[in-house]
C-alpha cells in the first residue's frame, strides 16, 4: 500500500465474565476498505474468518478464560499485522474426578484407590 496500510482492527468482548457454558460475542471494529480477512487466536488454536462489515461480531463460548489475540488483517487493499487483544473470565468451572485402582477384594482384605481431582481447591466429595 501507497502510504502505509489503513487496514486495523480492536477486538473486545461484549461481556468480559462469564459463567461455564455461556457464550459472548466477540466484537470486531475494523478499518480500510472491506471485505476483510481476520485471523484471530485463542491461545490454543488459530481461525482466519471472512467478514464483510467493519463492525462484526462473532459468538465465542470459552471452557476456560481466554485471551483472544487479533494476528493478522486483511482488507480489500493489503495486510497488516494485529496488535489488539481481548480477555473473556469464565467463573463456576466444574472440577473433574477420576478414580483408578481396585479391584477384586476379599472379605477382611483392603485395596487401595486413589482419587485424582482437576480443577480450582478446595474440592469435597462423598462416598458410600
Amino acid at each position: 500500500c501507497t502510504g502505509g496500510c489503513a487496514a486495523n482492527g480492536i477486538i473486545s468482548i461484549a461481556d468480559p465474565k462469564i459463567c461455564a457454558g455461556e457464550s459472548t460475542i466477540l466484537q470486531m471494529n475494523l478499518t480500510g476498505t472491506g471485505p476483510w480477512t481476520v485471523q484471530i487466536s485463542d491461545g490454543v488454536t488459530s481461525s482466519i474468518l471472512g467478514v464483510a462489515s467493519a463492525l462484526t461480531g462473532i459468538p465465542v463460548s470459552p471452557m476456560a478464560t481466554t485471551t483472544y489475540t487479533l494476528i493478522n488483517i486483511q482488507d480489500a487493499n493489503c495486510s497488516t499485522t494485529g496488535t489488539s487483544q481481548t480477555m473473556v473470565s469464565v467463573s463456576g468451572i466444574l472440577p473433574n474426578l477420576t478414580i483408578s485402582g481396585g479391584g477384586d477384594i476379599c472379605v477382611g482384605g483392603y485395596g487401595t484407590i486413589e482419587i485424582d481431582f482437576s480443577g480450582t481447591a478446595p474440592f469435597g466429595f462423598v462416598y458410600t
